[in-house]
């Protein structure tokens, strides 16, 4: 049995835990492994990218010099990603992403990657890049495959460091460590690109450009490997939700390979059995009383539980500056809106029919909804209003929630009249003192 079989037939029979995202793209693979169509599985190939990786490639910290072992997560990743090719050999899976938390040997493998695309890909004058949006990020990566190559008497003879890149002798190609800030993004000819910490790239300029410079390659690979963060609305979010898509088998792409290791509820962070569904190397890779120790902490600290459920169990989350809980703002529960269909003066005799108290010039109508309590009250015009009737709710009537509906104006681009918004930052904006110094919005005082 191969290390594919192995693992992803393992997860689908319950030997090894994995979340629901990691059970359906296993389903899938079995399925492509078992039924070829216009791809199918070929374990030389497959193998000769592993067997090159393990024999050539050293660990570049920790135990430094000791021959990078893959672990059985790993190998059967790269055999799907390798070993599925067409009638010409070669391979179906141009893009591959890769989403578990962290430590679990991500640069590692990604700088061990990038080595064997350079000179085992057969492929000439390989451009390989090392991606992230600021030069020092980029380089982890970068610095990992060049101690890599200091390690391998083999790899130095043929590999050698120049002033930016790490250039090979026989085939022209070079690995590079590229920012997106760099003024040198066009006119690349990319085979394989590697991001390391997607979720750290606020813009998808660097990822567009990238996908696109592949063009002229036979086989071209771009390889992200990351955890969650917390830039909400980003590259990395949209990449997620189209790997989700292809998983779910909403979205059709047969070259898009994704493995999402993630928990499949808020509440397993504190489930010990279920860590490993978001850290695939846990007690190899990554050690468990390291996870245990910071899992700990978060209970204890709340500023640094949020740190904890993004990059160790990839859930989503805001930071904690944030002034709403990224729970608070993807709120799912459902509101009757027939209700909202009522006529103003429908409105006003439901009101009207249920018990009013008057507090401080304020009436607060109280009704039932099924099984809850509802306070209703119109503040009136502006937020010193608002303000004092919302704190008037809280100390009177001990409300566990407030909504807050109303007319507003804004300036973002794309909205149109009686569209739904929801803010995650706010600023006060009908303000203008800039007659005096202020800058637009600010208060003075």
């Amino acid at each position: 049995m191969i290390e594919l079989e192995e693992y992803f037939g393992g997860i689908l029979n319950g030997d090894i835990i994995a979340c629901e995202k990691m059970k359906r793209i296993s389903d899938i693979l079995i399925e492509r492994y078992q039924h070829p169509d216009k791809y199918h599985y070929d374990h030389n190939i497959a193998v000769k990218h592993i067997e090159f990786i393990e024999r050539f490639c050293k660990q570049p910290t920790g135990k430094i010099g000791q021959p990078l072992k893959l672990e059985l997560f790993q190998k059967a990743r790269l055999q799907a990603l390798f070993g599925f090719v067409d009638d010409n050999n070669l391979r179906q899976y141009n893009e591959c992403l890769i989403v578990e938390g962290r430590k679990n040997g991500k640069t590692t493998e990604t700088a061990a990657v990038e080595l064997d695309l350079l000179i085992n890909d057969k492929e000439g004058a390989p451009q390989i890049y090392n991606l992230a949006t600021m030069l020092e990020q980029a380089k982890l990566g970068f610095n990992a495959a060049h101690k890599m190559v200091m390690q391998s008497p083999t790899l130095a003879k043929w590999i050698r460091k120049r002033a930016n890149d790490l250039y090979c002798e026989i085939n022209f190609g070079f690995i590079k460590a590229l920012a997106s800030n760099s003024n040198s993004l066009d006119g690349l000819d990319v085979h394989a690109a590697v991001i390391d910490e997607l979720a750290a790239i606020k813009d998808r300029d660097i990822y567009d450009l990238i996908k696109q410079a592949m063009g002229a390659r036979r086989q071209p690979l771009l390889f992200c490997i990351t955890t969650n963060g917390f830039v909400r609305d980003s590259i990395f979010d949209a990449q997620y939700e189209y790997a989700a898509n292809v998983i779910n088998g909403s979205v059709n792409n047969p070259r898009f390979l994704p493995f999402i290791y993630e928990l499949d509820a808020m509440e397993e962070w504190e489930k010990p059995e279920c860590w490993i569904k978001a850290n695939p190397g846990l007690g190899t890779v990554k050690s468990y009383d390291y996870l245990q120790q910071m899992v700990e902490k978060g209970k204890n600290d709340p500023s640094f539980k949020p740190t904890v459920l993004v990059k160790d169990f990839n859930m989503k989350q805001n930071p904690v500056s944030a002034w709403l809980n990224f729970e608070d703002i993807v709120n799912e529960e459902a509101v009757d809106m027939e209700y909202l269909k009522n006529s103003p003066d429908d409105i006003r005799k439901k009101l009207n029919s249920g018990n009013v108290k008057k507090i401080s010039g304020f009436d607060f109508y109280i009704d039932k909804e099924g099984e809850k309590t509802v306070i209703n009250a119109c503040c009136g015009i502006a937020k010193v209003n608002a303000a004092l009737c919302t704190q008037l709710l809280i100390l009177n009537f001990k409300v566990e929630k407030v909504i807050n509906t109303g007319i507003a104006g804004a300036t973002g681009a794309g909205l149109n009249q009686y569209d739904f918004v929801v803010s995650t930052a706010a600023v006060y904006h009908d303000v203008d003192v800039q007659i005096f110094g202020y800058k637009p919005g600010q208060v003075p005082g």
